[in-house]
């Protein structure tokens, strides 16, 4: 749909007033009182900003009150009050974070004759004062710009917040919630991957998809943003994690620019094992300009940011040193293998397999920002802001150089990025007790991916070891298109003590995705001299649609609805109750279609209807007391429902996997007899072997929702030490869980293996599924439903002590648990089906913990002011890194999952003994043995299944440090140099900062299932040992320090 076409619609579906979905601003209130205290009617309250003299103007009712919303962050502020008949009064030096809502009561004396304006200093209130009811944490542009910061990203600041983690392949998880459940704003409209549920071009947790754009946005044009974990205010929706609220940089009436350079490479960072320093370079240059265009009505802030890195390959590098097994100890391949595969390919079938070597990375990005801010008197602000990011990402080999597994470059492609995003805010005052904020926000994006060979994917058994060339399963057909319309506003009445907030929200957005999986097709030859006779032992392929009128993946659109009423209501100067209602609904536009061979089968399955229409309520309650009545002890809390959509690639599933589009599937002894790369069999060789894909969602199928209850404590305690306290508790009402609706009930137990349940039963290698209904061409139909009852509980604390203007302190720690029954990381139904390790039923998943669990969590930082205008600050950040699972390399309990081209997900039988499992090769116990033995969480597991996410990677603690000066020049003019290190101990000395391996997926395949033993009176599987990468090494990318070199010059 064109982006005219989603403006009509949405603006005829739009007939009612709308209210804000995000805050993008401050607010301030108070009273003017007499001195003796009655109120002031008729007071004049003013806010003026003078930098660039914006001004917000309002009356106080017959109580004294005022209120302000949609003030603008920052300051210094001047606040004043004036009545006819008193003398006035003033509080200066007010700054304003974003999301605060700051108290300003006034008392004027009664004169005769107009004095001077009585003037009050007024210190900034701390931004632990903001007014948040739940767990939050706002990160000032001091912060941003102050403290190590090696990526320049908002997610390392964002880690500041102790319920913040940052995951192993990017991207952030919040309160122990999937990362795709976030949302991240801008100047309060969306500024995310809505589609693939991830940063606009940003890493998505499966490792499907790389990060492409750098950053979601420069740090040179935030000006602040919050971390929201549970903010109980219904004008924020959209997620069931968390959210970042950020808010840009505006002009003044000054001219003010600056220059801004950064600079790492291989010089500037540790040696590696072998003496050598890397040849990977990173540096950025930009600038900024910003001033009047009129002074004190409209300004201007510009911002330009590029962006230039080389990376360099370091994965397992074979080695041509063959000289006592070198080759096969550092990657598990030796090298003549991966050469003669590299000759076979070549010679054989005239095909361009790529280099051996090492492939550097490059990733050139550019960043640019422009804002517009006209004043509309003392009643109202418009802006209007463009923002651009486009990045592309060439000749990464970002899988296949393991141990154990060896690629060459051919695997590697160029990923592109771009995001566009238009903005326009309007705030204004509407008489004496109503203001109004309207947003108007469109967000285009688009990724895509050009693999470097268009020969299908090719996977070489070499023992137990792997070779691959070709395409991965995704590149060749990536091609998203998104178009991201909202129209959010907030309107807000007075009336007395409440203040109320009434409205709607309303979004349209546009979705094409024409991927096909494994749309170059994929061969798995048995070994080298099978791939040179052209004897695969397995095919498949992705052939899209067969209905001509349908193009192959998925092309809908979402309108979405929301209404909420708020009511900020303080009880008395110390207690604010708030409590709303949030109603959201989303409505799928286009219809998909109906699979009438599934329909009438005994399934009685329509794939025709899609979970449109089904609303979601959010009623919520927010606490905040002042226990003292001087600010320096606060309680607050509350309870509420936080909804969001996934990420809408899962309903796309609904419109790509009705039947229409399907696979080639082959095994032994129905592969295609010769291997041809060019032309590809669309059957098998008997004729057969195409099945359709087929997923389905639940009709009353809902969107993410989880209850949470919080309860914090922000007290500031002698010496001026302020300490927060938090516990936050999260429930799913409506989770996502995906089951097979054609797999029948367990059909018995592998009583060999601990009762693993069977879901048919299995002869050799092959194993038979007990499908209920295959009259209809398919076996594996997938239903997403809901269920309920995954949790997450958490405490945190975080302590502040500033010594004066030289020193400031800051640390925070949390304790987490998570437990669910699926942590969904993957797109399509199937892989997310079976990257779930399988504990309990398949129908009856257990809670345990969850992939995005981290039960512990550290941040620390110093800043330091020295003399010569030096400052020096740290910061050290450790967590728990991820769970994971020892699989089966097959299919263990017959329901369909293992084997070539799909995900295991049987956790593995921890033997007892060497009797207590049949080995191929019975001489693999001991080393089988040894791999128990080395790690706790099988040692402890003997005797039974593992269970899921019951083995975890070890702590990951990186300490950073930042020194700065700035040299001054006339006219304010200065130059900031800048030095940046990364893990510092490992600077002082080599032996300190050594940082251990860390698996990124959620599963590791421990044994590979060659057979099944009958013979024994325990029914088991015959097992061999899968190729096992070193447990506990030093992870070298993370170990070294390097050093980032800075320059900046402002005027």
């Amino acid at each position: 749909m064109a982006a005219q076409g989603m403006i009509a619609l949405l603006a005829l579906s739009l007939a009612t007033p709308l209210c804000a979905q995000g805050i993008t601003s401050a607010a301030l209130q108070g009273r003017v009182l007499q001195a003796d205290s009655s109120p002031v009617s008729g007071a004049v309250v003013t806010a003026i900003l003078p930098a660039s003299g914006a001004r917000w103007q309002v009356m106080t009712d017959a109580g004294g009150r005022f209120f302000l919303e949609n003030v603008r962050v920052g300051g210094p502020y001047v606040i004043e009050a004036r009545a006819v008949g008193f003398k006035s009064a003033d509080h200066t030096g007010v700054f304003l974070a974003l999301g605060q809502r700051y108290h300003a009561d006034f008392v004027l004396d009664s004169v005769a004759v107009q004095l001077p304006t009585m003037t009050v200093a007024a210190a900034a209130q701390e931004s632990w004062k903001v007014g948040r009811a739940g767990p939050g944490r706002v990160v000032s542009e001091t912060e941003l710009s102050a403290l190590p910061n090696i990526n320049r990203d908002l997610n390392g600041a964002a880690a500041l917040s102790p319920l913040i983690v940052l995951r192993p392949l990017g991207g952030i998880s919040i309160g122990g919630q999937n990362q795709s459940f976030n949302s991240f704003q801008v100047d309060g409209g969306v500024n995310a991957d809505l589609y693939l549920g991830r940063a606009p071009g940003g890493a998505s947790p499966s490792a499907a998809l790389p990060e492409v754009l750098p950053h979601t946005i420069s740090l040179e044009t935030v000006s602040e943003f919050q971390v929201l974990v549970a903010p109980f205010d219904v004008r924020l929706g959209s997620f069931a994690g968390g959210l970042l609220n950020a808010v840009t940089k505006s002009g003044t009436n000054v001219l003010h620019g600056s220059m801004f350079t950064f600079l790492q490479d291989g010089s500037l960072a540790a040696k590696d094992a072998t003496g050598s320093r890397s040849d990977f370079a990173t540096w950025q240059l930009g600038g900024t300009l910003s001033g009047p265009i009129v002074q004190n009505r409209v300004h201007f802030f510009l911002n330009a940011d590029l962006q230039q890195r080389v990376v360099p390959d370091v994965g397992f590098l074979v080695s041509a040193d063959t000289v006592g097994g070198a080759d096969v100890a550092k990657t598990g391949v030796s090298y003549d293998s991966v050469v003669r595969f590299q000759q076979i390919l070549r010679d054989s079938f005239k095909l361009n397999p790529g280099s051996i070597r090492a492939s550097d990375g490059r990733l050139p990005a550019q960043d640019l920002f422009a804002k517009i801010t006209l004043q509309l008197g003392a009643t109202g602000q418009l802006e209007l802001s463009q923002h651009y990011a486009h990045a592309e990402r060439r000749e990464f080999i970002d899988t296949g150089r393991t141990f154990g597994l060896y690629a060459l470059s051919s695997v590697a492609g160029k990923s592109l990025s771009a995001a566009q995003t238009t903005r326009l805010n309007w705030s204004t005052l509407l008489g004496g007790r109503a203001q109004n904020e309207l947003i108007l926000s469109y967000e285009r994006l688009r990724d895509s991916c050009q693999p470097n060979v268009s020969f299908p994917l090719i996977q070489v058994s070499q023992g137990l070891r792997t070779l691959i060339a070709g395409p991965n399963s995704v590149c060749p057909t990536t091609s998203v298109r998104q178009h991201v319309l909202e129209i959010t506003e907030n309107l807000t009445i007075g009336a007395g003590a409440h203040l109320v907030t009434i409205g709607s929200h309303g979004e349209l957005f546009h979705f094409r995705d024409p991927l096909v999986q494994v749309s170059a097709g994929r061969w798995l030859f048995s070994n080298l001299d099978s791939l040179a006779a052209g004897l695969a032992n397995h095919y498949d392929r992705g052939l899209g649609s067969t209905d001509s009128t349908r193009p192959s993946g998925a092309d809908f659109s979402v309108l979405g609805l929301g209404l909420y009423a708020q009511d900020r209501w303080a009880l008395t100067s110390r207690l604010t109750l708030t409590a709303g209602l949030r109603f959201d609904v989303p409505f799928l536009l286009d219809a998909t279609r109906t699979n009438v061979g599934l329909l009438a089968s005994s399934l009685r399955i329509d794939t025709g209807r899609l979970p449109s229409g089904n609303a979601l309520w959010s009623p919520r309650l927010g606490i905040h007391y002042d226990l003292r009545g001087d600010g320096s002890a606060l309680l607050r809390g509350g309870i509420g429902l936080f909804s969001g959509p996934p990420p809408y690639r899962w309903l796309g599933n609904a419109f790509r996997e009705s039947g229409d589009e399907t696979v080639v599937f082959c095994n032994r002894p129905v592969v295609p007899t010769r291997f041809d790369p060019v032309n590809q069999p669309a059957t098998c060789a008997t004729g057969g072997g195409t099945t359709p894909r087929i997923s389905f969602f639940d009709p009353d199928f809902k969107f993410p929702q989880n209850l949470k209850v919080a309860l914090g404590l922000d007290r500031r305690l002698p010496g001026d030490l302020v300490a927060t306290i938090d516990l936050l508790y999260t429930r799913a009402t409506h989770q996502l869980y995906i089951s097979d609706a054609n797999l029948g009930d367990p059909t018995g137990t592998a009583t060999g293996e601990a009762g693993r349940i069977l879901y048919g039963t299995i002869s050799g290698m092959t194993a038979s599924p007990a499908w209920r209904d295959a009259s209809f061409g398919a076996n594996e139909i997938y239903r997403v439903s809901n269920r309920g009852g995954d949790y997450s509980v958490s405490l945190s604390t975080q302590l502040q002590k500033r010594f004066g203007e030289r020193l400031a302190l800051f640390a925070s720690y949390a304790y987490s648990r998570a437990r669910d029954r699926m942590s969904l990381v993957n797109f399509p139904a199937r892989a997310n089906f079976s990257n779930t390790a399988l504990d309990g039923t398949l129908e009856d998943r257990r809670l345990t913990p969850s992939f995005f669990d981290t039960p512990h969590k550290i941040a620390v930082t110093a800043t330091l002011g020295l003399p010569y205008r030096i400052q020096l600050s740290f910061f050290y950040i450790g967590a728990s890194q991820p769970p994971y699972t020892y699989v089966i390399d097959g299919d263990a309990n017959a329901d369909g999952i293992g084997g070539p081209g799909s995900v295991p997900n049987d956790p593995v039988y921890v033997p007892r003994d060497s009797q207590d499992i049949t080995l191929a090769r019975p001489g693999d116990w001991a080393a089988l043995n040894r791999v128990i033995v080395s790690q706790r969480c099988l040692r402890r597991q003997r005797g039974r299944i593992m269970g899921r996410n019951s083995c975890r990677n070890g702590w990951l603690g990186i300490l950073n440090a930042r020194a700065a000066t700035t040299l001054p020049r006339a006219a304010g003019r200065h130059v900031e140099v800048i030095a940046e290190i990364f893990n510092l101990p490992n600077l002082i000395s080599a032996r300190w900062g050594r940082q251990l391996d860390v698996t990124t997926g959620p599963t590791i395949r421990l044994l590979r299932l060659t057979g099944w033993d009958t013979t024994t009176p325990n029914a088991r599987g015959i097992y061999q040992l899968s190729p096992q990468a070193p447990r506990g090494v030093v992870d070298p990318g993370t170990s070294r320090w390097r050093i980032q070199l800075g320059a900046r010059y402002a005027f």
